[in-house]
Formats: structure tokens, C-alpha cells, sequence
């Protein structure tokens, strides 16, 4: 691209643009924040703020630079690194997309919003009604490109049974929020896709074994995908199989009973995949299979966005 293309196409900052000099943990999030609460835009470091090309290649450096600044801010929107050549200078462009579900905050816990070149803080009252706002809207229902055509056969017929329906038709699905017009929403895609992770991201179940408590390094990994009820279904099967049974003697009599029985399993497993946020592409479902305990993590769709831990402690032989 050319200058005079490129300042033709982004004269200067505004509403969806902003320049930086160099990547600032602070002032990139501060701006992916504001960004994430609006809607969406794109952050072109190594531009002056009149719009000068100064220069900045998308490089490893720069790239670690900018998943520290996202990482740190609280649920930011989805985003992506490009490079852009201006007049044989690299320009490093972020994407920022607008959060569908939930607000976004920086690190210190700041709600900001983009508002013209600025990115405004909110206090108090704005905080609460802009909250109530963002949160009355659900990001599962969130239309997508891809046709209900799409959807296969047989996961219709399922979720019609489990609805009750005679045949899953466009208009059912729409009645239950799988579909809007002739596409799938993101709950559709979750249920009638034969991989809802190739359109959503991680959503999947990763299973890890880990040989200690305390260990951090697991010695084996399980990726369980699917639609989503039967990756539930899945997921139970594994972690059971993989915690085996305990003889327990009562009298005269011997039972072999589970670890964990399978209902406190799929409770666990239903509630992280029911009430995850799908709108976080980078993050699954996660179990970790411990000697004391199994442990289901989940990102919550809720505004504190809060880290869900639910600890189940194996059965001790005799119990």
C-alpha cells in the first residue's frame, strides 16, 4: 500500500482507529478495552498520532508484546495480529473485535468505552447501566455466517427427540434460538455441528492427566470434540474409564463401585459446558484428573467472569 492509499483509507484516528508509536501494555489494553465494550476496531502501532509511518514490523517480539497487554485485560475481545507494508514500511494492525456477551475491563479493573479518539472510563451509575445492558443480550444466540443447511441430519432428529418435535424445521429451530433467518446461531452450531470448534474456536473438553498434586506438567492429554451434548457424554466416559473402581466390602458381600459416580461427573461437566462463555474462542472446558482430586475449570459467561473451579475429591476405598 502506497501512503497516500493508506492515508486516504485511515486519515486519522476516530471512533474505530487508533495509532500508536510502540506497543505500551497499558495504553494497548486501555484502547482493546474500550474497543471490545464499543465496536470493535483496529490499533495500527508505529503510526504517529498525525498519521505518520514510522514503522513497525508484526514480528515475534512485538506479537509476545501484544498477547501480554490482551492477556492481562479482563475477557477482551477477539482479536488479530496482521502486518501491513505502507510504502515499504511494516505497520503492525490489531484487530479488536465488540464483545457480543458481557463488557470487558483493563487489569486494574477500569470499564472503558471507545468514544470518538478517546477511550472514557466509567464510574459509579454508567458502570451499572452499561453492565445491565451489555449483559441482557446472550452471545449463544449471536447469529453466524453458516447455513442451516449446514447442520447435520442426524443432530437435528437428536434435538428434535430431545424437544420434542416431530421434525426439526427452520422455523423450530429459530423458535429456539439454533437459528436466526436461515443461519445457525452459536448455540446451533454448538448442537448441530459435527465440530462446533472449526466455527467457535476451543469449544471442547481437554482432559490431563497429571502425575502429582502439585505438578504442573501432565503426562497425558485427551481432546474430546463434538457437539456438545455428546462431548458431554464423552467426557464423562473418559474421566470414569480413566478413574477406574475400588472394591468395597460390606459383610459378606463385594461390590465394585466407581470413583466417582457418573451423575456427580456429568453435573460437573454440564455445568462447566452450560455456563462457559463460547464467546472466548482461546479457552475449552478443561479437566484435570489428580490422585486426590479431579478438577473441572471452566470460564464463566457471567460479569465477573470469574474463574470456576469445582473440586470433587475420589471416593476413598471402604466409603
Amino acid at each position: 500500500m502506497g501512503l497516500a492509499e493508506f492515508r486516504a483509507a485511515l486519515p486519522g484516528e476516530g471512533q474505530l482507529v487508533e495509532f500508536k508509536r510502540g506497543v505500551s501494555t497499558e495504553q494497548a489494553q486501555s484502547t482493546a478495552v474500550a474497543f471490545s465494550n464499543a465496536d470493535g476496531g483496529v490499533i495500527l502501532i508505529g503510526v504517529e498520532d498525525d498519521g505518520a509511518v514510522l514503522g513497525r514490523a508484526a514480528d515475534a517480539g512485538t506479537q509476545d508484546d501484544i498477547h501480554r497487554a490482551m492477556q492481562a485485560a479482563r475477557d477482551v475481545g477477539r482479536y488479530a495480529i496482521h502486518q501491513l507494508d505502507v510504502d515499504g514500511k511494516p505497520v503492525c494492525v490489531v484487530s479488536v473485535a465488540r464483545r457480543r456477551e458481557g463488557f470487558t475491563q483493563t487489569s486494574a479493573g477500569v470499564v472503558r468505552v471507545r468514544r470518538g479518539t478517546r477511550d472514557d472510563p466509567l464510574f459509579g451509575a454508567e458502570v451499572v447501566r452499561f453492565a445491565n445492558e451489555r449483559t441482557s443480550s446472550r452471545y449463544e444466540t449471536t447469529q453466524l455466517v453458516i447455513v442451516v443447511g449446514a447442520a447435520v441430519g442426524e443432530l437435528r432428529r437428536e434435538v428434535g427427540r430431545a424437544l420434542g418435535w416431530d421434525r426439526a424445521t427452520v422455523a423450530r429451530l429459530r423458535d429456539a434460538e439454533l437459528a436466526v433467518d436461515d443461519r445457525l446461531t452459536v448455540a446451533g452450531a454448538l448442537y448441530l455441528l459435527a465440530d462446533p470448534g472449526q466455527a467457535l474456536g476451543k469449544a471442547f473438553v481437554e482432559v490431563l492427566r497429571f502425575p502429582g498434586d502439585v505438578t504442573v506438567d501432565y503426562d497425558r492429554r485427551t481432546e474430546i470434540r463434538g457437539p456438545v451434548h455428546h462431548v458431554l457424554q464423552q467426557a464423562v466416559d473418559s474421566v470414569a474409564d480413566e478413574l477406574g473402581t475400588e472394591l468395597v466390602v460390606l459383610g459378606s458381600r463385594r461390590y465394585e463401585l466407581p470413583r466417582l459416580p457418573a451423575v456427580v461427573l456429568r453435573e460437573a461437566l454440564a455445568n462447566a459446558l452450560a455456563h462457559r462463555s463460547y464467546e472466548a474462542a482461546g479457552t475449552c472446558v478443561r479437566v484435570e484428573l489428580r490422585p486426590s482430586a479431579v478438577i473441572v475449570r471452566s470460564l464463566l459467561g457471567c460479569p465477573s467472569r470469574l474463574r470456576s473451579r469445582t473440586s470433587v475429591r475420589r471416593a476413598r476405598p471402604g466409603t
